[in-house]
């Protein structure tokens, strides 16, 4: 058995605790990456925003060769859903759903054109072309569950629909050590940042080297391996299983780095550090990232950013944060003047920006105008307006529970 004394005195169950300084990602998952050789998972949702946890073990991951398997969910959006819906032949069906992988790893891997891909995206795309990661996507068999899929990331299933509940919805794991030792877990963490550092979560952990664990260790990693298809005999036959298509892995191989990407957090002014041309664009945006993280942390404030320096990207970058964290069911954009409000318009229904593509995935309708504002006031959830300043007087008549769930940006103010 090779496993650290770390490893070993891992607890019983993690918790995310603000007020106990604990969270899953750091002190379970981790931990365990930095001295596993295997990472199976199987996870209702994966977000990108999981790379939050895993580079705090980038290190020992990248040099001992860790092996990370995902299998999760796919998160579709109501055009998706109505085009499945909308075809009875299987084989369309089926590229339908082939169609709607590739896209979601072009987007998470940066290799969609015209994207700037950032660090993570290159992280994830340099960790897909050296086989460290491999991502799979579970789909029930029945085609009328297909509906479920339409739940936004990590929202529960509504208990009036138990007679439908067969999503992919599974959060469990292992982890395999060199020597064969493993630590299996269970609990209610999807594999994404929130759900890793800030969500209610928590997993319970078992430990194949305690013996009163062994059966658990044995039941959790044989439901993993079902759902990943080690085993062709006795994989789960309860659901399908689509891997990432060769053209768009051929793809990746194509574009990512030789070398693993590189983020420079500080700079010496005395031996400055050596950047690729891809590192530097990534520094080059930094400071909106940390406008995010100051603006998550003091929940208001006013973005005094020179021309050029990109307002508009870390505003989208912040309705992404907040939704991601559940903080907000819907956010206003505001300013003077139709030109302004025809911008905002045209950059949130880009298909090729990526944070309006992620806005667009958690929203279901961008609503423009005097008449869609009304639509807004009288169902607002999971939507984005873009609206005069002159007419912002009608959320008076909204409710105050409504207001504090919305994000409202005011543009050149």
């Amino acid at each position: 058995m090779s496993i650290s004394e770390n490893i070993k005195r891992l607890k019983r169950r993690y918790y995310n605790s603000k007020s106990q300084k604990e969270s899953i990602g750091r002190d379970l998952i981790a931990p365990c990456l930095r001295e596993c050789k295997l990472y199976r998972r199987g996870t209702g949702f994966f977000k990108l925003s999981v790379f939050r946890t895993y580079i705090l073990s980038l290190d020992e991951l990248i040099n001992n060769d860790v092996k990370i398997e995902i299998v999760c969910s796919p998160k579709i959006d109501h055009r998706l859903y109505e085009s499945i819906c909308s075809v009875t032949n299987d084989s369309d069906r089926e590229k339908i759903i082939h169609d709607f992988i590739n896209d979601f790893i072009s987007d998470v891997s940066g290799i969609k054109v015209g994207n700037d891909p950032d660090y993570f995206q290159r992280l994830c795309c340099y960790l897909l072309s050296k086989g460290m990661l491999e991502i799979k996507f579970a789909i029930p068999v029945k085609d009328v569950d297909l509906e479920i899929l339409l739940l936004e990331e990590e929202e529960e299933l509504p208990s009036s629909n138990l007679a439908e509940r067969n999503m992919y919805h599974i959060k469990h794991g292992y982890f395999e050590f060199s020597g064969g030792a493993r630590l299996a877990f269970e609990g209610s963490a999807n594999e994404s940042a929130s759900a890793h550092m800030y969500n209610q979560e928590g997993f319970t952990v078992f430990k194949s080297w305690v013996q009163n664990d062994i059966n658990d260790v044995n039941e959790v990693t044989k439901k993993v391996d079902r759902d990943w298809g080690v085993n062709e005999e006795n994989r789960n036959k309860d659901i399908r299983i689509y891997p990432i298509g060769p053209e768009i892995l051929k793809i990746i191989d194509s574009e990512a780095t030789t070398e693993r990407p590189v983020r420079t957090k500080t700079k010496d002014t005395k031996n400055p550090p050596t950047e690729s041309k891809e590192d530097s664009e990534s520094n080059k945006y930094r400071h909106q990232e940390e406008a995010v993280d100051v603006f998550l942390e003091k929940k208001h404030g006013i973005l005094n950013m020179a021309t050029g320096t990109g307002k508009t990207r870390t505003a989208l970058k912040i309705v992404n944060a907040l939704t991601e964290k559940k903080l907000i069911d819907q956010f206003i954009v505001t300013c003077y003047g139709k030109d302004l409000l025809s911008q905002w318009n045209e950059i949130l229904n880009d298909p090729k920006d990526v944070e309006s593509k992620k806005i667009s995935n958690d929203y279901s309708r961008i609503l423009y105008g005097k008449k869609d504002r009304q639509r807004f006031s009288l169902d607002p959830d999971k939507s984005g307006l873009l609206t005069s300043i002159d007419d912002l007087h009608y959320l008076e008549s909204m409710d105050k529970k409504l207001l504090e769930r919305t994000l409202i940006i005011y543009d050149e103010v």
